[in-house]
């Protein structure tokens, strides 16, 4: 039996409304589907973006951290 994962990236963008948040889902997923997997891997921090919606200093603070450790670790 032969299983097909579709592992993603999810750069975090401030969102405005849960309408960005699931547009920016949504295109994600269909990219995903093209490949026809079983499973989608979604990055266990993609809902971290929801917190633009409620605090934005936050926000700001986890996307300023992970761009530094991306920075570091050279992704």
């Amino acid at each position: 039996m032969i299983v097909r994962i579709a592992a993603v990236q999810y750069l975090l963008r401030q969102i405005h409304d849960w309408s960005g948040f699931e547009n920016q889902v949504r295109f994600i997923m269909k990219a995903a589907g093209d490949y026809k997997p079983q499973f989608v891997l979604l990055p266990e921090i993609f809902t971290t973006q929801l917190l633009s919606l409620w605090i934005p200093q936050m926000y700001a603070s986890l996307c300023a951290t992970s761009m530094t450790i991306q920075s570091v670790i050279k992704i």
